[in-house]
């Protein structure tokens, strides 16, 4: 036997599907009727629960992980939301998306949340065949981050559903799964996003030194915190810096803790949308970093 459906056999979707069915009704209310979570780790490797076991049995049969969002290393970091209506999808994606709508997933919506060793996929779909889902999407975000935090309280509570992250699958090396045009598009919308983020950084410093000009000054920054100011910007881990820089996980924890207390952010969101204004007003003419004075 495969050895993926091998592990599927006794998987917790298959014999606890009730179970999981009834952590995820309260999105019966949104007309969602179909939801998963995919976790890969830094090792490429993936974790998943799914209410639907036929479906899931499927996805695993035909190997779809190799085609969804989580295979395109490359890709997935950039956003933090993907609505798979706007997706140009060809060749073993298409498959993926039609075999979905066979088993009632469609207008699929997928919430992506990225961590220091992990990133999770919430994919939420509905029997409706109508687009309008992704309106419901949009408006009612909030909810499906209060459904996120529900479904993962519930399944740490319940060992026997929550074994299922303990079984891993490995990911093969597949070629991108989206087009071109996709790759452009998605690169734009984030160069709008650093564009806006980086004019509102800018208006609030200006703001606070019309308002407190002995603020003008930049806070220091040592060397190792200059160093990792870029790689924060450009979405690395903690993790990943490390192994980059060659130091200590811990010694980078540290340079992004110090950083948030010396540019007083709330978090590392925040954080990294202030870093934007001073990693312009750190640089001088050639590229390199300046020290402020």
């Amino acid at each position: 036997m495969d050895l993926v459906l091998d592990k599927l056999e006794n998987h917790p979707m298959m014999l606890h599907s009730q179970a999981i069915k009834d952590i995820c009704s309260p999105l019966n209310a949104l007309n969602i009727t179909t939801f998963s979570h995919v976790r890969v780790t830094n090792d490429q490797s993936f974790s998943c629960l799914v209410t639907d076991p036929d479906f899931a049995e499927n996805y695993m049969k035909k190997k779809h992980y190799n085609a969804d969002v989580h295979a395109d290393k490359k890709h997935c970091h950039l956003l933090n939301c993907l609505m798979w209506d706007n997706i140009e999808a060809k060749g073993a994606t298409a498959q993926m998306l039609q075999d979905a709508a066979d088993f009632q997933f469609n207008s699929i919506f997928t919430v992506i949340q990225k961590q220091d060793n992990q990133v999770d996929y919430y994919h939420f779909g509905t029997h409706l065949k109508n687009r309008s889902m992704n309106q419901l999407y949009v408006n009612q975000f909030d909810l499906l981050e209060k459904f996120i935090q529900h479904f993962n309280v519930l399944v740490k509570r319940a060992p026997q559903i929550a074994v299922a992250y303990d079984i891993a699958i490995e990911l093969e090396k597949k070629p991108f799964i989206f087009t071109e045009q996709d790759r452009i598009l998605f690169q734009s919308l984030i160069d709008q996003r650093v564009k806006f983020l980086n004019g509102l950084s800018v208006h609030e410093h200006n703001m606070q030194i019309a308002a407190y000009p002995q603020s003008r000054q930049l806070p220091y920054f040592t060397p190792g915190e200059l160093k990792t100011i870029p790689m924060l910007l450009e979405g690395f881990t903690a993790k990943e810096m490390a192994k980059i820089r060659g130091i200590s996980y811990r010694t980078i924890e540290e340079y992004v803790s110090t950083l948030k207390k010396k540019l007083q952010a709330r978090n590392k969101a925040d954080l990294i949308t202030k870093l934007w204004f001073f990693y312009q007003s750190l640089r001088d003419s050639s590229g390199h970093f300046k020290r402020p004075l």
